[in-house]
C-alpha cells in the first residue's frame, strides 16, 4: 500500500480549517491548525497554522510560522518566520531570521538580519542594515583567504 499525496489545489478561495496542503494556488487562502508547503494567493490568512512557501500580494501570519513569505505586505502577530522579503512588514511580539523591506514596523519583536529603509519602533538584531554589510565583507575577505592558502599549498 503506498501513501497517495494530495492533488495541487486551485480555487478562487480555499479554506482548510485542519489538515494539510501541498501546492495551493486560489485568490484568497485561510487556513486555521493546518498547512501547506507552497501557496501562491493575492490574499493569505494563517492562524495557528504554517506555511513553507508563501507568494502572495498580502500574507497575515497569527501565532503562525512560515519558512519564507514574499509579498508586498507581511504582518506578523505573534508569529515567526524564517524569512520576509516585503515592501511592507509588521512585527508584532513575532520573532524572523531575515526581514528585507522599504518599511518595517517592529514591536516586542526580534530578527537576526534586519534590511530596511525606513524602520519604526524598538527592535532586537544580530545583524542591521550596516551590521550586515560588514559581515558579509568580512565573510568575504574569509573566503578569499581560505582559497589564496589553498592555491598556495596546491602549487607545491
Amino acid at each position: 500500500m503506498t501513501e497517495s499525496q494530495p492533488e495541487d489545489q486551485k480555487a478562487e478561495v480555499i479554506h482548510l480549517d485542519g489538515g494539510t496542503l501541498h501546492d495551493v494556488d486560489a485568490e484568497t487562502v485561510h487556513i486555521h491548525r493546518g498547512g501547506a508547503n507552497h501557496i501562491q494567493s493575492t490574499s493569505v490568512e494563517i492562524d495557528q497554522g504554517g506555511a513553507l512557501s508563501i507568494e502572495a500580494e498580502s500574507v497575515a501570519l497569527s501565532r503562525a510560522i512560515a519558512g519564507v513569505a514574499q509579498a508586498g505586505v507581511v504582518d506578523l502577530q505573534e508569529s515567526s518566520a524564517g524569512a520576509t522579503i516585503a515592501d511592507q512588514t509588521s512585527l508584532v511580539s513575532s520573532r524572523a531570521g531575515l526581514v528585507m523591506a522599504d518599511r518595517i514596523k517592529v514591536e516586542n519583536s526580534s530578527s537576526v538580519i534586519l534590511l530596511g529603509r525606513e524602520i519604526e519602533g524598538p527592535v532586537e538584531t544580530v545583524l542591521d542594515t550596516r551590521g550586515a554589510v560588514g559581515a558579509g565583507l568580512a565573510a568575504g575577505a574569509a573566503v578569499g583567504l581560505i582559497l589564496l592558502i589553498g592555491r598556495l599549498f596546491r602549487r607545491r
